[in-house]
Formats: structure tokens, C-alpha cells, sequence
């Protein structure tokens, strides 16, 4: 089953910056709502580098195989109400 999956270079960047993105909204939600984080009493000082190295980006790619199918679906929708309301124009015929 695995040698099924084909998975491109784009693909993979594409997850990775989506995961990238959305884990970065929520340390930036995390430090505005609890303020500064504290050096002593972070998790993030206690972890082996070599973890972080391994963590981090599993962890972006897999947030963003999490997200996308959900944005897919949402612009499906979307384009779906843009073209039920572009029969309402009034300039249907001047559209390109």
C-alpha cells in the first residue's frame, strides 16, 4: 500500500509551508494571550536537539496532510456560491 502512495516535491513543500504556517498562528496566538514565554519554564529547552530536528518538521508536514483536504473543500464550496451568485450580475455579458 505504500508503494502506492506517490507523493512530489511540491506536494511535500506545499504540506510542509501549510503546517509551517498554521504552527506559527498558534505559538503567535500562544505568546499574545500568555505573554513572553519563559526560558526556565519552557518545554522546548528540556527536548535533544536532534529530536526538535526530527519533530518539528514531521510534525508541520503531518499538520499540514491535516489541513489541506479541509481547504480544498472550502474553495470547492466557495467557487460553487461565486458562480451561483454570477448569474445574479448584472454584467454577466461584460465578464471575461
Amino acid at each position: 500500500m505504500i508503494e502506492k502512495v506517490i507523493i512530489s516535491l511540491w506536494e511535500f513543500f506545499v504540506y510542509f509551508l501549510t503546517g509551517l504556517f498554521v504552527s506559527l498562528l498558534m505559538l503567535l496566538h500562544y505568546y499574545f494571550y500568555y505573554g513572553i514565554l519563559k526560558t526556565q519554564d519552557s518545554v522546548m529547552f528540556k527536548i535533544p536537539s536532534i529530536l526538535l530536528v526530527l519533530i518539528l518538521p514531521t510534525s508541520s508536514i503531518l499538520i499540514g496532510l491535516i489541513i489541506e483536504p479541509i481547504a480544498n473543500y472550502y474553495g470547492r464550496i466557495i467557487l460553487i456560491i461565486e458562480k451561483y451568485l454570477g448569474k445574479f450580475s448584472p454584467n454577466r455579458d461584460l465578464r471575461n
